[in-house]
């Protein structure tokens, strides 16, 4: 969870400048429950709220704070085992 380390170091000099973006990376499983566990899962929508939070807190003071969502990914041996890309 570095974005609970990270965001307090930047937000300062952030307020300060009255702009900054911060963007987390977060997982589709977030916007959906998936197969990937629930530990992880739970993790995500955790992370989704976190940076809704920051987001409002800070949108009045010109910080932006949004997350990418990138879903599931085949692994490049998958073609050499028959699976189609």
């Amino acid at each position: 969870m570095h974005y609970l380390i990270n965001q307090p170091q930047v937000l300062p000099s952030m307020r300060e400048h009255g702009s900054g973006a911060i963007v987390n990376v977060g997982s589709y499983s977030s916007s959906s429950g998936a197969a990937a566990g629930i530990a992880y899962t739970a993790s995500k929508h955790g992370l989704a709220g976190a940076t809704k939070n920051v987001a409002w807190r800070f949108h009045g003071e010109g910080i932006r704070c949004n997350a990418v969502l990138p879903g599931g990914t085949l692994r490049c041996d998958m073609g050499l085992r028959g699976v189609s890309t």
